[in-house]
């Protein structure tokens, strides 16, 4: 059913329970699509397994390719994600291969996007710090815009900003509750995966991993839930009115 609940004011409590309850309802999708994003991610890892016999030169030149490949593959995931969250929302939840098509029209636009704020953020960061901060609560919907309204790099980004102009101080609580909530849980998992004995070091790598993964989707489904309510609380209209652009 679509989310017909009005959304009144950008509450990230809402936004952060309804983004984990859409991401594990939509786990018969968004699972397969998480283990294909990460095979770049397990590449590398059978990488550093194999290290010794490949020789420092053949490591180098892997991992290269390796961070390339889990680039793209780390941003169509997201595209995907946002694509299958919205159509949840809409109440036609979308399978895997609509999913899966639907990311790779607009990657393009989401990887030279996502590059672009990650290096203003971080030169914001090494410049003063607040820089950064805002260019991260700023562009925070960047990407869901790209993937729902199919806009440019540039017009993604001002949609971005207006999106969260009044709402900036909201999304930076919201990222620093998923921040602490990512580390507690990825400390937790090292900590077990360590303290334990009957997990070599190598396993403990490949679980950390896939905890990854799962934190990751479930990041980016919250995302995409923020920019559907922000995107009401700007326009009006509803869910309906957000997926028509899907059509």
């Amino acid at each position: 059913m679509t989310y017909q609940e009005p959304i009144r004011h950008f509450a990230i409590g809402d936004v952060i329970g309804r983004g984990i309850g859409l991401y594990f309802r939509n786990l018969a999708t968004f699972i397969p699509l998480s283990l294909i994003a990460f095979i770049p991610v397990w590449l590398g890892l059978l990488l550093v397994d194999q290290g010794a016999a490949m020789g420092a030169a053949g490591i180098g030149a892997g991992v290269v390719i390796m961070l390339v490949l889990q680039t793209i593959a780390g941003y169509w995931l997201q595209a995907a994600l946002v694509y299958g969250t919205i159509s949840s929302m809409r109440g036609h939840p979308a399978g895997f291969g609509e999913t899966f098509s639907k990311a790779l029209a607009s990657l393009g636009t989401v990887i030279v996007l996502g590059i672009l704020i990650s290096a203003l953020v971080g030169f914001g960061i090494l410049l003063f710090i607040v820089p950064g901060v805002l260019f991260m609560v700023m562009f925070f919907v960047a990407i869901p815009a790209a993937v729902v309204e199919r806009g440019g790099i540039g017009a993604s980004m001002t949609r971005s900003r207006e999106l969260t102009k009044g709402h900036r101080w909201s999304i930076f609580a919201l990222f620093i509750v998923m921040m602490l909530a990512l580390t507690l849980v990825s400390g937790g998992v090292g900590l077990a995966t360590g303290a334990s004995g009957a997990h070599p070091a190598g396993a403990g790598l490949w679980i950390n991993q896939i905890v990854a993964m799962l934190i990751g989707g479930v990041w980016a489904t919250i995302t995409a839930v923020a920019y559907h309510d922000l995107r009401i609380l700007k326009d009006g209209g509803d869910t309906e009115t957000i997926a028509r652009a899907f059509d």
